[in-house]
């Protein structure tokens, strides 16, 4: 077992996927850019404890089908951003088999590296203004949807659109101020 110390590890396999694990301070620094942090649970988390936050819960479908379509949508929207942080907070806690699926999505193969609770994943694109595959987005979604783990996901458009954030099998919106608005006009879920 490698571990989260693992951070330079980094893919390119498919030519546009690019991916690799980060330590907490750089997960603080890109957030920071988006008036986000991390919280003490390893959440995300609007700056300086504002409170004026807004969660919204979006009603998705137990179907597995349907909830992989709502993920894609989910994926597309949010690939349209220079960069995507997936930050794992300390509630999850994957089998072995979770894992290795996690690592398989994260990396393209079993790289032998636990990702584990706390662990923030960055996904970038190749160039800026080129957004990021949207595969990886929606795949690590619906991976945290259907396995009911947490994270969150903030985007480089995080600030003026909101962040996600699944637990337990159900997705929120976050957005400061009112939920209304931003990402949360463009994504419903469908049956």
């Amino acid at each position: 077992m490698l571990g989260v110390v693992q951070n330079d590890l980094e893919v390119n396999s498919i030519g546009f996927k690019m991916v690799k694990l980060i330590t907490s301070q750089e997960a603080i620094d890109k957030l920071g850019l988006v008036n986000l942090s991390l919280s003490q649970w390893k959440g995300i988390a609007i700056k300086d404890g504002d409170s004026s936050k807004d969660w919204r819960k979006l009603e998705v479908s137990e179907k597995a089908s349907t909830s992989f379509h709502f993920c894609d949508d989910l994926g597309s929207l949010l690939s349209k951003s220079d960069w995507v942080i997936i930050q794992i907070d300390f509630s999850s806690n994957f089998s072995s088999i979770e894992d290795r699926y996690l690592s398989q999505i994260v990396f393209g193969r079993d790289s032998g590296c636990d990702i584990t609770s706390g662990a923030t994943i960055l996904i970038t694109a190749p160039s800026e203004g080129g957004g990021v595959d949207h595969t990886i987005i929606r795949d690590l979604a619906f991976f945290f949807l259907i396995f009911e783990q947490h994270c969150y996901i903030a985007t480089s458009k995080s600030d003026s659109e909101g962040y996600f954030g699944i637990q337990d099998g159900s997705i929120y919106f976050i957005r400061q101020g009112s939920a209304d608005g931003g990402y949360m006009n463009a994504l419903s879920p469908k049956e």
